[in-house]
Order: structure tokens, then sequence, then C-alpha cells
């Protein structure tokens, strides 16, 4: 008896003292965050209902800024990936501000290819035509050890499922740089072909655009992006404050300078 309530005692101690560890892992935020972070999306999900605490830690947009990447945004909508797989076991979700809601991307189909893996990943949305958004995948078959055949795969809020769109295509392009205007998704070329990309949301068909008229070799930097409902694209070389900022014609006919920017008065301001 003595000897059979002593067990009960020590198993009441060692509980205890395991319960205290987990209150004071659960009382310091950082290394609650910490823990968390190392958690699945869909865990994190229910976990939100274990205390009001932990609903105000998962829900913080800090929370996700230290544990998830953002691949690509659009008029207030985040496009989010975790870091802890690549490629095609990346868990991908669409991560809304305002509701405070991120619904899960279903799973890519895996390439028949060589070695297949996701070079880009690009979000459409227009809330003045529709609250449903599409993301836009690009996914890379290795067909050798010298370069990729693409394809394209949109996902759609409205069904929730993933469709392919036309046949795969070889291109020179950056893929991991999309940008959404005029209703399509924007690619630039990489330097090493002659024409860019961009894909129309609405038809489902990749066309072509020019390129800016610049000389590669010699570009630093660059932006290209939406801007005013404009999509603009800026050279930089060098340390230069003089540069031309290109703007498309909605048509895609041509690239044409919108602006030429001289910084240098600005520079003079500052130094006085």
């Amino acid at each position: 008896m003595y000897r059979h309530e002593n067990q009960i005692k020590a198993s009441r101690t060692a509980d205890e003292v395991q319960s205290s560890s987990a209150q004071i892992v659960a009382s310091i935020d950082d290394l609650l965050k910490e823990i968390l972070l190392r958690l699945p999306i869909k865990s994190l999900i229910r976990f939100k209902l274990v205390s009001k605490q932990w609903h105000y830690l998962i829900s913080n947009p800090r929370f996700y800024s230290k544990g998830i990447r953002i691949a690509h945004s659009c008029n207030g909508l985040l496009l989010c990936s975790s870091f802890q797989a690549r490629d095609n076991n990346q868990t991908y979700y669409v991560y809304n501000p305002t509701t405070n809601k991120f619904p899960i991307l279903p799973k890519l189909d895996v390439g028949d290819g060589i070695s297949p893996r996701i070079h880009g990943m690009s979000l459409a949305f227009d809330p003045a035509k529709s609250f449903h958004y599409k993301v836009v995948c690009v996914q890379g078959l290795r067909l050798d050890m010298v370069g990729y055949q693409y394809e394209c795969e949109v996902y759609s809020s409205k069904t929730g499922s993933w469709r392919k769109c036309g046949e795969p295509l070889t291109a020179h392009v950056n893929f991991e740089d999309g940008v959404y205007w005029n209703g399509a998704i924007h690619w630039n070329n990489n330097g090493t072909g002659r024409d860019s990309l961009y894909f129309n949301i609405g038809n489902q068909m990749l066309r072509i655009m020019p390129i800016p008229p610049i000389d590669w070799d010699c570009i630093n930097n660059y932006y290209f992006g939406e801007s005013f409902d404009h999509l603009h694209y800026i050279k930089i070389v060098g340390l230069e404050l003089h540069f031309d900022v290109y703007e498309m014609r909605r048509d895609y006919s041509e690239w044409f300078i919108k602006y030429n920017v001289d910084l240098h008065l600005l520079l003079v301001l500052i130094l006085r």
C-alpha cells in the first residue's frame, strides 16, 4: 500500500513538472513562436482555437513574416509559401489581411519530365471585376542537362482546382517576377532572348510582347512593375543618376519613354 502510494505521488510529481514546463513554454511568446513556426499550416489553423493567446500569435502578420515566404502580391492579397519544403512540396496559400483568412491551395500534379520544379507562382486579383482570384503557376520540366520546357497551370478560387493551359513551350524569361497588369501576368526577358511574355487571365492564352529597347550587357539593376495601372520598366546602369522610365502601350505594340529622370538636382539639394 505504502509503495503504491509513493508510486502515485511520484507519477503526480512527474506530471506536475511536465505540466509546469509546458506552461512556462506557453507563457514565453518568442519561444512559443519558434515552436509553432515549425508546424504545418493545417496544424496552425487548428491551433488557433487553443486559446486567445495562440489565436493572436498565429493570426498576427508578423508571425508569418518569420516562417513564410511571400511569393507574390496583387491588389491587397498575398501569395505565400512555407520555408520548410522546396518546389512542388511547398504549401501555398493566399492570405487576405483584411479578413485574416488564408485558404490553402491544393497540391500541383508533378510533371513527367526530369527534375520538375516550379519556376514561378503569380497572383491575379482585380476586386473591381470579381471577388475571386487566380494563381498562375509556371512549372519547368528539364528535358536534358541544358534547358527546360515550361507549362502553365491556373488555379481558380471559384472552382477550387488547378487547370493546365496550352502546350509546353521553351522561353527565356524570368518567371519568378510576374507582374499583374491589364488583366494579364507579365514576365520580363532574362537577357538571353528576343521577347518577353504575358499570360491573359481571361482567355488563358500566352502571348509575346516586346522587350524594352535597352542594352542588356550594361544593366546592373532594373525595375519591372505596375504603377497606377501602367506597366513600367526602369533601367539603372551602375551609379548613374540619370535614367529613362519606359511604359508599355495597352495594345502591346511597343515600349516608349514616359519619363526622363535626372536626380542630380535632387542630390545637390540634399547636399546643401
